[in-house]
């Protein structure tokens, strides 16, 4: 599988898990609710990292490569 697929979805299960407990314990969830949808946010749509095999993180190296 995809690593960086692997690290966005850990990252996501631990920001879900946090919340769950925070509404659990009633402990600040107005706080917590946010910060754990921005967090998403952040993991989700953080840039790929380029592999060896390919140069590009997500295809745009590729348009740019075919226009030249």
């Amino acid at each position: 599988m995809d690593r960086d697929l692997i690290v966005r979805i850990t990252a996501t299960s631990v920001l879900v898990a946090a919340f769950l407990l925070s509404s659990i314990a009633h402990f600040r969830v107005g706080v917590v609710g946010p910060a754990v949808v921005f967090g998403i946010v952040v993991v989700m749509f953080w840039p790929r990292r380029a592999t060896p095999d390919n140069d590009t993180a997500g295809g745009v190296r590729d348009v740019e490569k075919k226009a030249v």
